[in-house]
């Protein structure tokens, strides 16, 4: 089973209006799943990122157990500081590979987008707060970011 699989099955799951769609403005009456309104979020986020939260959660017990001080908030300002970190690794990566140049700044949009976007997914995983009320808050605070970040893409964005 993959990691996005599992990161799928493991938010709490989010429910809207079946005819709620984010690209409906073309009259097609396009519908779109849990799934779907997920990946939006996600696409933000690196996958390394999501990787590294999931199975820092699942081993969160484990952790505890070895006294080391390492709590599910630790592990969620982890995650926080480590994403646009990530995000900065590859894209110089990728740009030394292919030998064009770097520009930090050109990172600014993607970087706060993916901050964002991981500070809200995370609290949507089980296991970091166990308060109903705010895990209802937390999905639809999911949906609400993952909206705004579409629609704020095409203004911040790289053109």
């Amino acid at each position: 089973m993959s990691l996005a699989t599992l990161a799928k099955r493991g938010v709490a799951p989010i429910r809207l209006d079946p005819g709620f769609a984010a690209d409906g403005a073309d009259g097609g009456g396009s519908q779109q799943t849990d799934d779907d309104r997920f990946d939006m979020l996600t696409k933000y986020i690196p996958t390394e990122t999501v990787t590294l939260y999931i199975a820092a959660m699942a081993i969160k017990d484990q952790l505890a157990g070895l006294h080391l001080g390492i709590e599910p908030i630790s592990i969620y300002a982890a995650g926080a500081i480590l994403t646009p970190l990530i995000l900065f690794l590859i894209a110089y990566g990728k740009a030394r590979a292919s030998g064009s140049a770097f520009s930090a700044v050109a990172l600014a949009w993607p970087a706060s987008a993916a901050v964002i976007a991981y500070l809200v997914w995370a609290l949507a995983i089980p296991g970091l707060i166990d308060n109903p009320a705010i895990m209802v808050v937390a999905g639809f605070g999911a949906v609400l970011v993952s909206t705004f970040l579409a629609l704020f893409e095409p203004v911040f964005g790289p053109r």
